[in-house]
């Protein structure tokens, strides 16, 4: 996913009820930044997400952004390959959020 599409899924007022996320793997053509990871994660319409999956997409550092509770408040589980030491950034801050 690029980030003009992440932009374009951030601002659809139609996946208001959307609650699980996936991005998996990537292409060089199609490589989602962490400012596409920002966009999804503050949307006004991706509110009641409980569960993101990013494996895959060289975004495991970008998702510290999730360790404030703030951010997505429903989200409940957090797939992602990561290392512990961001892992636990997270869970440090929202000790109800299962990391995979």
């Amino acid at each position: 996913m690029s980030d003009e599409a992440a932009h374009a899924l951030a601002n659809n007022p139609t996946l208001t009820r959307l609650s699980t996320l996936n991005i998996t793997g990537r292409t060089q053509a199609e490589e989602m930044t962490s400012k596409g990871l920002e966009a999804i994660i503050h949307s006004p319409y991706l509110t009641n997400l409980t569960c993101i999956t990013l494996v895959g997409t060289g975004l495991e550092k970008a998702a510290s952004q999730l360790s404030d509770p703030a951010v997505l408040p429903r989200l409940r589980e957090l797939r992602i390959g990561l290392s512990w030491k961001v892992g636990d950034k997270i869970a440090e801050n929202r000790p109800g959020l299962m990391i995979r």
